[in-house]
């Protein structure tokens, strides 16, 4: 059976794209979990990359309240640990998350939350997770947030990013 999904993984792709990502109503949680099996045995990082996270950044720029509530989250915990995101996520995820964080509607603040936090557990480069870090910072560094809800949703993100030592030398 693992050779028959192996096979029609890209249907099941397709599927999941136009029929979850692009839904225009909300995702019950048990539809949104339903692929959990198939993406921690069969997805790679290329796959998210160019199957999925296309459909991604339409969504959260279109439809917000729907991918974020629970859906992408609920994506990014079904993903297997060794997936690394790092660079898809800095360079095509952050800025509809950060967005999105501005949002009026407080189901989609929450969402991009949870979202980032789930989808940072997925980054483990250093130079990206940097990069990400310095999104986060310089806003909070330069004033840039004058609600005291926004600067508490940016700093509750900082502390989610985890933290590289640097090697020591003997």
């Amino acid at each position: 059976s693992k050779e028959i999904l192996k096979s029609r993984r890209f249907d099941i792709y397709a599927f999941y794209t136009r029929e979850i990502i692009g839904s225009r109503s909300p995702i019950p949680a048990h539809i949104a979990n339903g692929l959990h099996d198939f993406f921690i045995n069969f997805a790679t990082t290329e796959d998210v990359e160019v199957k999925l996270v296309p459909s991604l950044e339409k969504g959260l720029l279109r439809v917000p309240e729907i991918v974020l509530d629970g859906l992408l989250i609920s994506l990014f915990r079904s993903l297997p640990e060794l997936i690394d995101l790092s660079d898809v996520y800095y360079s095509k995820l952050l800025k509809p998350l950060l967005s999105n964080i501005k949002s009026s509607n407080a189901v989609v603040r929450h969402g991009a939350i949870a979202a980032f936090k789930s989808a940072i557990l997925h980054c483990h480069k250093e130079e990206p997770l940097a990069k990400i870090t310095d999104e986060i910072l310089n806003p909070l560094k330069s004033g840039k947030l004058p609600a005291a809800d926004q600067r508490a949703l940016y700093s509750e993100m900082l502390a989610s990013i985890p933290i590289f030592e640097k090697h020591k030398l003997h």
